[in-house]
């Protein structure tokens, strides 16, 4: 199966797994009373959003494993050797930010107060700094492509600076 084809057809599923599951999950996380914890000393307009429930993105999360997982099976025994290096570095970063959220979320709804955002920041400097590793260890990439210019040789120290940011944003 050529790769465009698959990479469009697992798109779609994605889209269509998440208007099937959407509306479900939305109304499964209200059940539960997984929403949404405004402080007092916020802003006023911000007391709209109480109630509104949270932990949205780990449906999202589920969605692209079960796809991942579900394409590493569709694929031929010859090339699911190089899909697990070439697409666990996207997975894992999803996952590892996607249970910062839930943990964040997790202890919003619990206690009324999430996280502080310069311990999220850490925490995905954290993940950056794995994923630009192994990208780097892997792939052995030292340079960096500029559109328009071509690519630079930048070499492993700085090509993971510039991924670190380019991931944390």
């Amino acid at each position: 199966m050529p790769t465009a084809i698959l990479a469009l057809g697992v798109m779609l599923s994605a889209f269509l797994l998440g208007l099937i599951f959407g509306g479900p999950y939305i109304r499964l996380l209200r059940r539960f009373g997984i929403g949404q914890n405004i402080r007092r000393e916020g802003p006023s307009r911000d007391f709209a959003k109480q109630g509104i429930p949270t932990m949205g993105g780990a449906l999202f999360i589920i969605v692209v494993a079960i796809l991942w997982a579900f394409v590493w099976f569709l694929l031929p025994q010859t090339e699911r050797d190089s899909y697990i290096p070439q697409t666990i570095v996207p997975v894992g970063a999803l996952v590892g930010v996607g249970a910062l959220g839930a943990i964040d979320d997790f202890v919003n709804v619990k206690y009324g107060f999430g996280i502080r955002g310069r311990h999220k920041l850490v925490w995905q400097t954290i993940v950056a700094i794995a994923a630009a590793i192994y990208i780097q260890k892997h792939f052995a990439v030292n340079g960096i492509f500029v559109p328009l210019v071509g690519e630079w040789v930048v070499g492993a120290v700085v090509f993971g600076v510039i991924a670190v940011i380019a991931i944390v944003g």
